[in-house]
């Protein structure tokens, strides 16, 4: 994709919309199509502010999807 990254108000990390939301539809794949456990699924994000992002979008699952940053 060609998504730039934005700002976000936590520090001078950065998000990108656009990765998250193609993060949640692979973990909505991989749990209804291949029926892998949301709890060991493991997303490691660029960016602290992206994870947060994906903490929210991610949040509605059972079985808490593991969210970590290199950040």
């Amino acid at each position: 994709h060609n998504e730039i990254e934005k700002k976000t108000t936590v520090g001078r990390s950065k998000m990108n919309l656009k990765e998250v939301n193609m993060v949640h539809d692979l973990v909505v794949y991989l749990t209804t199509k291949i029926h892998v456990k949301s709890s060991s699924i493991t997303v490691l994000a660029a960016y602290q502010g992206q994870q947060l992002e994906l903490r929210k979008k991610l949040a509605y699952f059972k079985d808490k999807v593991e969210v970590i940053t290199v950040d």
